[in-house]
């Protein structure tokens, strides 16, 4: 069991600190991750995608020189597409929103609504957009992994590759993880999409 970390508000050194919105690679590949979070036996450390297989290696905030990650837990099936690893270091409950933007996280989406706004940062990009929730569980299979449920799609896609574990929140309430994107019909109103996928 997994569970978002929320801190007090008081400032926190720059140096030796996990935060969210960061690159994390390994093995020629790279990722994103997204929030702190807590295991239920009191183990502290920092989630991502869980088809980011190989991430060994978090990108520090300079001059901190790039610092482990260790594999924990992983999860690709029935409850989305998420992962935790531990590090050294402080994990507090902030993320990047932009490139040299912070938030911390003060709450929890314990549910989302079809129509509701939330924003995703693209690491890639350098910069933030928010959409509506077009489904709140749409089920995917991507070539690298078994079938994933439980993933909410927005109505546009916004995310690129390298974007993968990334957070999606709406300002200090952390909402998910980046998970990918699929083309998905509704013929009435938006036709044939792609669209963002996230999981909660």
């Amino acid at each position: 069991v997994l569970v978002l970390v929320d801190f007090d508000d008081d400032d926190i050194a720059e140096p030796l600190h996990t935060y969210g919105g960061r690159q994390i690679y390994g093995g020629g590949f790279q990722c994103t991750n997204a929030f702190s979070v807590i295991s239920s036996n009191g183990v502290m450390g920092t989630s991502t995608a869980g088809h980011c297989d190989g991430m060994t290696t978090y990108n520090a905030v300079p001059p901190e020189a790039d610092y482990a990650l260790g594999a924990e837990n992983q999860h690709e099936g029935g409850w989305g597409d998420l992962q935790w690893h531990t590090t050294n270091h402080i994990e507090p409950a902030e993320y990047y929103s932009r490139p040299s933007t912070r938030w911390p996280v003060r709450s929890i989406a314990n549910s989302v609504s079809k129509g509701e706004w939330v924003c995703s940062y693209s690491r890639m990009k350098g910069a933030r957009r928010c959409d509506k929730v077009f489904r709140t569980s749409v089920s995917v299979n991507y070539s690298c992994c078994p079938r994933m449920n439980r993933l909410v799609a927005m109505e546009g896609n916004f995310n690129i590759p390298g974007d993968s574990g990334g957070p999606w929140s709406f300002y200090d309430k952390a909402y998910g993880i980046v998970s990918g994107y699929k083309t998905i019909c509704d013929w009435w109103i938006f036709g044939c999409s792609r669209r963002d996928l996230w999981s909660r």
